[in-house]
């Protein structure tokens, strides 16, 4: 029973214990898969100490173990049964460590000591590429117990992934890797100038804040990249600690003014305004208290805020489906943004273990969104062009229409006006002007086709006396009533008009002169039969009739001279009656 216990209790630490077995050739080797790690919370314990401890393996090969201050020991032990020693090298995926002191031991022994770090690399005795890169002669039929110190000032990203080589298949590697380096700044740096340009010529404050995005995404790959540390800023230590929290910070806050203007987050969704304008002040205050010495805890508030990327793509979505066309393009590019990010913090939580394509994508994560940015804000102006155009064409329409309508209404108005020029205003039939213009028309048109044309001069009898007993008011309701009467009985292509005070004419197209005696006679009756009342009275008018009708090349004057000429041969012989000239 006690031995099977003591075999539950030792079991976890042999079973997954391995010793690597060097090769002649190694090429990406996962570390995980050897390494041991022992976390030493209090910075208490020196190497000789450490050997002692329970050292143990990396859970779910899980190697990103989150912002920390602790001193984080790796053990890993090689074996070589070869016979002849090798050379063989451990790269250490992340670079920001402050410190990273290696020991190799050989039976105990202490046979290689180094001491490597952004604190304490001389870049004029370091390569570049040996930066985080750890060298090892391992004797033949030997084996080596590997120790590796990793730790901060004050606090860093506890990043333990660690990859193991032969020189040649290292070399070949990171050869590439440089060059892919430089693809990427030279496709950074492209973008950045470009964007600077249509800055200098726009003026619009979105392409500023997309500028400064491209600075913070530029700072941050140099700083992880080791390039800045590497060739800019070595002389200073402040400025390795700082550089990264400052390119965080400037990547955050200029992506969160950006977002601002591009969805014009102001004026369509005040609350997610407020909500970004608060991330703003976190960031800034977050930034502060980092250089104040509250490292720890500033970088662990900006990985907290980073999640906030997430609910971006849902915000432009939003928006997109409200018909701002506009945030489509920022959709698509915060959803990448927010995939890689949301990736990035689950493994920087140690939830998901730690892989060379993840290291990548949080990389690359940035720069797609800088491209992706790039052509949202191109699709922008593509869309607010297009906008324009169409507002332009509307507008265009707009006052076509407009223009349409007011010269149709002013077309109206001057017929109205005409009309009103020509017609009487008492009566409202035609006056003496339209009278001549539209019967010497008519009368042209009678002798061209050879048409019958008749026309009656009428004339109220005794309609001074209206005026003189009962005033000029009862008169022209005697005139208005006595119009209206003719009016019923006018067709549409009869000619009536009001040519003096009482005087009235009708003009008869198609009319041969029986008929026009015959209308006449209608009209004298009905007038006859009429009561006019008015405020007070009733009362009865009479008219004098006289019919002409229109003589082969015969003028206008001639005709209107025998029919009103017809008329007084009924007002000399007693009125109320209808005379026609026949002659």
């Amino acid at each position: 029973m006690f031995f099977k216990l003591l075999l539950f209790i030792i079991l976890p630490y042999t079973l997954y214990s391995q010793t690597l077995e060097l090769k002649d050739s190694m090429q990406n080797i996962l570390g995980v898969k050897y390494m041991e790690v022992f976390e030493d919370k209090k910075h208490e314990f020196t190497i000789e100490q450490i050997k002692s401890k329970p050292f143990q393996i990396q859970k779910n090969n899980v190697t990103n173990h989150g912002t920390s201050s602790s001193v984080w020991w790796i053990r890993l032990k090689v074996q070589n049964n070869n016979i002849y020693s090798l050379t063989w090298k451990i790269k250490m995926m992340f670079g920001l460590i402050d410190h990273l002191e290696v020991w190799q031991f050989l039976d105990s022994t202490l046979v290689h000591h180094q001491l490597k770090g952004d604190h304490n690399i001389d870049v004029s005795n370091t390569a570049y590429l040996d930066r985080s890169v750890y060298t090892f002669s391992t004797k033949q039929n030997s084996q080596n117990e590997i120790y590796l110190k990793v730790s901060f000032e004050e606090s860093g990203m506890a990043e333990l992934f660690a990859t193991i080589w032969t020189p040649d298949t290292l070399s070949s590697y990171l050869d590439q890797n440089i060059n892919y380096l430089y693809a990427i700044f030279a496709g950074i740096f492209v973008l950045l100038f470009y964007n600077l340009f249509i800055l200098l010529v726009l003026q619009s404050k979105i392409y500023f804040w997309y500028i400064l995005y491209l600075l913070g995404v530029i700072l941050i790959l140099l700083t992880f990249n080791q390039i800045g540390a590497h060739y800019i800023w070595y002389n200073s230590i402040f400025l390795i600690d700082f550089i990264p929290l400052f390119a965080f910070t400037l990547v955050n806050i200029s992506f969160l003014f950006f977002t601002r203007a591009f969805l014009e987050t102001t004026k369509r969704l005040k609350k997610i305004d407020m909500f970004i304008c608060i991330l703003i002040i976190i960031n800034i205050v977050t930034f502060i208290l980092g250089v104040m010495g509250f490292r720890l805890f500033a970088m662990k508030l900006i990985h907290l805020l980073s999640f906030s990327f997430f609910l971006f793509p849902f915000i432009g979505a939003y928006l997109w489906n409200k018909g701002f066309t506009i945030a489509r393009g920022y959709t698509i590019a915060t959803s990448i943004l927010s995939v890689t990010i949301t990736i990035s913090l689950v493994r920087a939580l140690g939830l998901i273990p730690t892989n060379e394509f993840l290291y990548w994508l949080a990389r690359l994560g940035f720069i797609f969104e800088g491209v992706f940015l790039a052509i949202a804000l191109a699709d922008r102006i593509n869309i607010m062009q297009k906008s324009y155009i169409q507002a332009q064409e509307n507008l265009n329409h707009s006052l076509e229409e407009k223009v349409k309508e007011r010269t149709s209404e002013l077309e109206k108005a001057k017929q109205i006006a005409e009309d009103l020029a020509r017609k009487d205003a008492l009566t409202g039939v035609w006056n003496r002007r339209a009278f001549s213009e539209m019967t010497q028309l008519s009368i042209e048109n009678a002798h061209r086709h050879n048409i019958p044309l008749s026309l009656i001069m009428i004339d109220i009898d005794k309609f001074k006396k209206y005026n003189d007993i009962y005033g000029h008011e009862i008169g022209d309701i005697v005139i208005k009533s006595f119009a209206n009467n003719l009016k019923n009985h006018t067709r549409d292509t009869d000619i009536f008009a009001r040519i003096g005070g009482e005087e009235f004419v009708m003009v008869l197209p198609f009319a041969e002169i029986k008929d026009a005696k015959h209308k006449a006679e209608t009209c004298r009756e009905n007038i006859e039969k009429q009561t006019i009342v008015t405020k007070n009275k009733k009362l009865t008018v009479t008219a004098s009739f006289g019919v002409a009708q229109l003589k082969e090349n015969e003028s206008l004057e001639s005709l209107l001279s025998r029919a009103d000429n017809a008329m007084y041969y009924v007002k000399n012989n007693g009125r109320n009656a209808v005379y026609c000239d026949e002659s």
